[in-house]
């Protein structure tokens, strides 16, 4: 019975935005951030464990705001800025970290990796 008026929700959410047929965020785009995000925090949670949760909390809703504005302009945008930021983290990951000589999925030497992300921060520490 639940699955049942569950899929009547959708349906009504689905027959309400076609009626208005606003350019907004729908909540499949906001499920796929939010999720896309919790996975990302599973894989990659050594490289901000220094962080307070918090500021990771901030951090997700300040990008799901701005998407929710880019997806003003049209729904496609927001999925071009997330394809954007996705091949952003792939080059980080894939490529700059481990030519630092830093796993780009586990950060270890986590102490490498802080002393790498601290001069980045502060360019007048470097050597």
């Amino acid at each position: 019975m639940k699955f049942q008026s569950c899929i009547y929700f959708f349906a009504e959410v689905a027959f309400l935005y076609k009626r208005k047929n606003e350019p907004l965020m729908k909540w499949v785009d906001f499920l796929i951030i939010v999720i896309g995000w919790g996975i990302g925090n599973i894989f990659f949670n050594n490289f901000e464990k220094h962080i307070p949760w918090w500021k990771r909390l901030i951090k997700l809703i300040l990008i799901v705001a701005v998407l929710y504005f880019i997806g003003l302009i049209g729904r496609l945008w927001i999925y071009i800025a997330l394809g954007v930021m996705a091949t952003g983290m792939g080059i980080l990951h894939l490529y700059w970290f481990p030519k630092k000589g830093i796993n780009g999925i586990t950060a270890e030497p986590y102490d490498e990796y802080l002393k790498l992300i601290n001069k980045e921060k502060h360019p007048s520490t470097k050597k």
